[in-house]
C-alpha cells in the first residue's frame, strides 16, 4: 500500500483509518452514517477505509465518502499514516490500531446480543494478559485466532479507548453476560445508528424487497444465491398481484445480483448505494426483508413498514424475538410485526444446538424449501399474500408503521441514549485517553559485552531496572552478557519480561559462543541466522525506545540504526564508550534525525524522562 506520513504542517488534520465487519451490509451500513456526518461536521479529517467482502463492496458503491478505499490482503496501511482507528464491529482491526497505539473507537451495534460462556472468563482474560507483551501482529492473530466472535467482540471493547454501543434490547436477563460486560469500563450506548438525511414527504410508489449484504463468514455465495432463490420463490405469487399498481424493486449486494437469474416478472433486480438504499425506503409503501437489525431501525425511522422475511442465519430469529422486548405488547408481536420466518412455520427446538449447527440446519432447510413445494412453503406464501389487502389502504401501511415504531420504542430506553456522531466528535475534542488495557512497552538497551565492578555504577544500573521493572515496561537486548543483559536480568526478576535478540542461527550456536548470555535467561529469544546487521535492525525498530550506555561499534550501528528511524533514544553518559563521544558522532555528520536524543549524565534524571516520553505519546 502506499505510504502517506502525516507532515508535520498538517498535524492538526485529523487522520482517521475505518473499517466494518464482512458480516452483510449492517456494520458497514452503521460506518457509512457516521463517517458521512462526520465529513459534514469536521473540514479537518481525512477518513480511509480498509476491509474484504460484503463491506469492501459496500464501502466501494459509497467511496465518494472516502479520501482511500483499500482491500484487505493480509496487511494494513502504514500506522504512521492515521492518529485514530475506528471500528464498526471489526475487532482485528481494533486490535491492529491498539497495537499501534493510536486512539481506537470501537462501534458495536449487537452488544446486548452476545453470550458470554462462564468457562471461558479465565481463559479471555488470560489473552488479555498475553496482548499486553506482543510485539507483532502476527503475535496478535496467533493469540486471538481460536477466540470465538463473542469473545473477539469482548476484547475490542477491553482495548479501545472508547466504545459506542448501540443498544436494542433493555431488559437482559443474562447474568453471566452482565458480568462480563461489567468489567468493560469505557461503554457509552448510543441510539440507533441510521443516517436520516433522505427522509422527506414524497410518494410512496415501490415496494423494496431488500435483502442486505447476504454474504458472511457464515454464508457464501452458494449459501447466499439459495436464500435468494427461496425469497423468489416465496413472493412470486406476491410480486405478480402487486406489480401492476407498484414498483417491486430487489437490492442486495452486486456480487449477488449479477448472478440472480429467472427473476419474477414485474421485479428490478438491482444494488444501491447506502443512500439510494435510504431514498428507496423513504419512498417505498412497504419494505421486506430479513430480521437485520440495520434495515430494522431504517424503516422504523423512515416510518415505512417493514415485513420480515425468513432467517438467513442463526442471529435474525433472536433479532426479531428481541422486538418490543419486556413491552406490554410483547404478546402482539406477530401481528404488529408479520413474518414469514421459517421458525414460525417449522420447530427448530432452539437452545438445543450451538450456533454453528444452528446456521447448517437453517441453510439445509432453505436448500430442501428450494425443492418442493410442501405445505411449509404454501403456509409462507399465504403469510406474504396477506400483506396484499394492508396495500389496499396507503393509511393503513402508515397506521402499522407508527405501530411498529412505538412497539420498539415506547417503552426502551433507546431515546435517552447519546448521537453516536456526538460522542465520537466529544471524543475528538478531549485530552487523548489511555485504554483501560495497555499493551507494555518494550525498551532496547544498547551498550557494551563487557561487565565492571563500579560499586557506584552499579547502583545506578540497578536504579534503571527498579523503575523499568515498576513501570510495566519489558527489556530487550542483543542476548549477550555486559550492560544490556545485567540490567535487563534485575528488571526480569523485578516482574519485566526479558527479550532477547541473537545474532545466532540457533539455539544450539547461540550457546557456544562465550560471550552469549543463557537462553535460560529470557523469557524469549529470537535467533537470526542472517547475523548481526538483521538482528540488530528488528531488536531497534520492534524497540519502543533505547537506554544507550557505554558501547562500541555495534553499540554505534545500532545508535544509527535507532537514529534514522525515530525510534526515541536516550543516553546516558559517563561510562565511557561511544556513548560519552556521542555529540561528536552527531555534530560531525551534520544531519537532523526524527527525533533529538536525550543526553544525560544523570541515571534518575534519564529514566524519569523517558518513562514521562512513554506515556505521553503512547498514542502519538
Amino acid at each position: 500500500m502506499e505510504s502517506k506520513i502525516i507532515s508535520n504542517d498538517n498535524k492538526k488534520t485529523l487522520r482517521v483509518l475505518v473499517g466494518a465487519e464482512a458480516f452483510g451490509f449492517g456494520p458497514c451500513s452503521k460506518l457509512i452514517s457516521i463517517v458521512k456526518k462526520l465529513k459534514a461536521d469536521r473540514r479537518d479529517i481525512i477518513i480511509d477505509f480498509i476491509g474484504d467482502g460484503a463491506s469492501l463492496n459496500f464501502a466501494l458503491q459509497n467511496d465518494s465518502l472516502f479520501n482511500n478505499v483499500w482491500e484487505y490482503e493480509g496487511s494494513y496501511p502504514d500506522s504512521k499514516n492515521y492518529h485514530y482507528v475506528l471500528s464498526v464491529m471489526n475487532p482485528y482491526l481494533a486490535l491492529w490500531g491498539w497495537f499501534h497505539k493510536k486512539q481506537v473507537i470501537y462501534i458495536d451495534s449487537l452488544y446486548w446480543f452476545w453470550s458470554f460462556e462462564e468457562d471461558k472468563f479465565e481463559h479471555i482474560e488470560n489473552v488479555l494478559k498475553e496482548l499486553v507483551n506482543v510485539r507483532s501482529h502476527e503475535e496478535i492473530w496467533a493469540i486471538t485466532k481460536n477466540i470465538r466472535d463473542h469473545h473477539l467482540h469482548y476484547l475490542a471493547h477491553k482495548i479501545s479507548n472508547l466504545s459506542c454501543a448501540q443498544l436494542f434490547v433493555d431488559n437482559n436477563n443474562n447474568k453471566v453476560t452482565d458480568t462480563y460486560r461489567d468489567s468493560i469500563s469505557n461503554i457509552v450506548s448510543v441510539s440507533p445508528i441510521v443516517d436520516s438525511s433522505f427522509k422527506k414527504t414524497e410518494t410512496r410508489d415501490t415496494v423494496l424487497i431488500s435483502l442486505g449484504g447476504l454474504l458472511s463468514p457464515l454464508n457464501q455465495k452458494k449459501e447466499a444465491l439459495s436464500y435468494v432463490e427461496l425469497v423468489l420463490k416465496l413472493m412470486t405469487p406476491f410480486i405478480a398481484e402487486i406489480s401492476g399498481r407498484y414498483k417491486v424493486v430487489l437490492t442486495t449486494n452486486p456480487e449477488i445480483t449479477k448472478h440472480i437469474k429467472n427473476a419474477p416478472q414485474g421485479l428490478v433486480v438491482t444494488s444501491m448505494s447506502h443512500g439510494e438504499c435510504l431514498q428507496q425506503i423513504n419512498r417505498s409503501i412497504l419494505v421486506f426483508a430479513p430480521a437485520g437489525l440495520t434495515t430494522i431501525f431504517e424503516c422504523l425511522l423512515y416510518e415505512t413498514p417493514i415485513f420480515i422475511l425468513p432467517e438467513l442465519h442463526d442471529g435474525h430469529l433472536p433479532n426479531y424475538l428481541g422486538l418490543g422486548k419486556g413491552s406490554t405488547l410483547e404478546n402482539q408481536r406477530e401481528q404488529i410485526f408479520p413474518n414469514a420466518l421459517i421458525s414460525s412455520v417449522v420447530e427448530f427446538n432452539r437452545g438445543e444446538n450451538n450456533p454453528d449447527d444452528e446456521i447448517r440446519r437453517i441453510q439445509s432447510l432453505i436448500k430442501k424449501l428450494n425443492a418442493v413445494n410442501d405445505t411449509t412453503v404454501l403456509e409462507l406464501q399465504r403469510k406474504i399474500l396477506k400483506m396484499i389487502s394492508l396495500l389496499d389502504q396507503e393509511s393503513d401501511c402508515r397506521v402499522l408503521a407508527k405501530k411498529q415504531y412505538d412497539f420498539v420504542f415506547s417503552q426502551s430506553k433507546s431515546r435517552k441514549l447519546d448521537d453516536v456522531n456526538t460522542v465520537i466528535n466529544n471524543f475528538f475534542t478531549e485530552k487523548e485517553k489511555i485504554p483501560p488495557i495497555l499493551k507494555r512497552h518494550t525498551v532496547g538497551i544498547i551498550s557494551s559485552a563487557v561487565d565492571f565492578d563500579d560499586e557506584t555504577k552499579m547502583q545506578e544500573l540497578d536504579l534503571i531496572s527498579t523503575k523499568l521493572a515498576e513501570n510495566n515496561i519489558n527489556i530487550s537486548t542483543g542476548a549477550a552478557i555486559g550492560i544490556p543483559h545485567l540490567i535487563g536480568k534485575k528488571a526480569k526478576n523485578k516482574g519485566s519480561k526479558l527479550i532477547g535478540f541473537s545474532p545466532s542461527a540457533d539455539m544450539l550456536t547461540h550457546s557456544k559462543i562465550e560471550d552469549n548470555a543463557s537462553a535460560d535467561d529470557f523469557d524469549l529469544i529470537n535467533f537470526y541466522k542472517e547475523g548481526f546487521t538483521a538482528r540488530s535492525l528488528d531488536f531497534v525498530k520492534t524497540a519502543d525506545a533505547i537506554i544507550m550506555i557505554a558501547g562500541r561499534m555495534g553499540t554505534l550501528s545500532e545508535f544509527t540504526i535507532a537514529f534514522e528511524e525515530g525510534v526515541p533514544i536516550y543516553i546516558l553518559q559517563g561510562y565511557g564508550g561511544i556513548s560519552d563521544k556521542i555529540d561528536l558522532v552527531i555534530d560531525f555528520a551534520r544531519k537532523d534525525g526524527p527525533r533529538k536524543p536525550f543526553i544525560t549524565q544523570n541515571p534518575e534524571e534519564l529514566i524519569t524522562k523517558l518513562i514521562s516520553d512513554l506515556t505521553r505519546t503512547y498514542y502519538l
